[in-house]
């Protein structure tokens, strides 16, 4: 932690974490707990949470990893190139899932709560909930020789479903038009599909009857 934690803070972490560990949270909770955390986390530890903290607590960013990852993957025109026999979107880094997993552990160790595989996919889905409709802009130099001039990169997060049982948590630029997934979730149960896979409701993670589902502003669970 980079700060001292008050006493107050310092329990509604302790509860927050509890919640999570006892699978009781929902998006809700998860929005609380990265808010007040944020501030004393250490971002060599936990840059992405840190990270996160901050696009929660301002949905509209000029700065952070999803517009860095943005940025580079525009200035190399969103060339692909092959990684370890993946075709990736050069320059692009999004959040991943071994680093996300390994640093949520280690936030939940120091509050002597225990997350396993199942507080992860849940954390996980909400998460993505969160970053639905998120955006991020930034002005950037419209060429080397032109040091002057800028133009205006505005991109939003929207969500995917696929075919394969995966949510999708997707940058796109606004005129580029090119979507590159920023972070994924694995292994979910559809309850219905929309058209063109692109969730156009708000959505919102919640339990119901002690089952954490993603649901629309309709009422219609999703997953």
């Amino acid at each position: 932690m980079s700060a001292r934690i008050d006493e107050k803070t310092k329990y509604l972490l302790h509860f927050h974490c509890a919640k999570l560990s006892s699978h009781t949270f929902d998006e809700t909770d998860l929005l609380t707990l990265i808010v007040l955390s944020r501030q004393y986390l250490n971002p060599k530890d936990q840059g992405l949470i840190r990270d996160f903290g901050d696009l929660i607590a301002h949905r509209r960013r000029n700065r952070g990893i999803a517009i860095d990852a943005i940025i580079k993957a525009d200035s190399y025109g969103y060339s692909r190139i092959n990684n370890n026999g993946r075709t990736v979107i050069r320059g692009y880094k999004g959040i991943d899932e071994t680093e996300w997993k390994t640093e949520w552990i280690r936030l939940g160790q120091r509050f002597n709560c225990v997350f396993d595989d199942k507080t992860i996919q849940e954390l996980s889905l909400c998460a993505i909930s969160l970053l639905q409709f998120t955006e991020y802009e930034r002005k950037v130099h419209s060429s080397k020789l032109l040091f002057w001039k800028k133009r205006k990169i505005h991109a939003t997060i929207n969500l995917l479903q696929s075919d394969d049982k995966k949510l999708i948590a997707y940058t796109i630029e606004d005129k580029s038009k090119e979507p590159v997934v920023f972070m994924c979730l694995n292994n979910v149960d559809y309850k219905i599909m929309y058209p063109g896979r692109t969730i156009t409701d708000p959505v919102i993670a919640v339990r119901d009857n002690g089952t954490l589902i993603l649901q629309n502003n309709k009422g219609n669970r999703i997953i």
